[in-house]
Formats: structure tokens, C-alpha cells, sequence
């Protein structure tokens, strides 16, 4: 894709799924440790219950990128590219 622009040379791509599969189930581990900032917002904000509801759904989704990026279905990389001169 980038190549094919003609304003890009020495395009590379690099997988790195290997070097991120863990910080998917980190960042759950890390409120599952230190819940008191939800529990905080949850009872002084505005948000209330809401806080609460965001939370789980985000723990499900963090949960579901995991098994995608680890059976194959979902990749995380970098591109880089030197734009040509002009």
C-alpha cells in the first residue's frame, strides 16, 4: 500500500505481536490490583454505575483482542518508510 503511492522508498514492515500478546492481559491484571481508582470514580462521579458498566466492557474487550492477536485473527505491527526526495 505505501509502496504503491510512489512518494515512499525502503518500506518494511515488522510483526510485533510477539513482543505485545502480554500487555493485553497486563493492563487487566493492573486494575484487578489496584481497583481503587474505579471504585473511587464510581462512587464521586458523575458517572456512578456507569464507570462500573465501562470497566467490564473494556475488560472483555481487552480480553477478546488477547485470543485474536494470539490465534492469528488480529496483528499488530509498525510500517516504515523514507519519503522520496524531492
Amino acid at each position: 500500500l505505501c509502496s504503491g503511492t510512489g512518494q515512499l522508498e525502503r518500506v518494511s514492515g515488522e510483526d510485533w505481536v510477539k513482543e505485545t500478546i502480554t500487555a493485553w492481559r497486563h493492563s487487566i491484571w493492573v486494575g484487578v490490583w489496584d481497583p481503587w481508582i474505579v471504585i473511587w470514580k464510581g462512587f464521586t462521579s458523575r458517572m456512578g454505575p456507569k464507570i462500573w458498566w465501562k470497566t467490564i466492557r473494556e475488560i472483555v474487550t481487552l480480553e477478546r483482542m488477547h485470543r485474536a492477536f494470539d490465534c492469528g485473527l488480529m496483528t499488530y505491527g509498525m510500517i516504515k518508510a523514507k519519503k522520496k526526495a524531492a
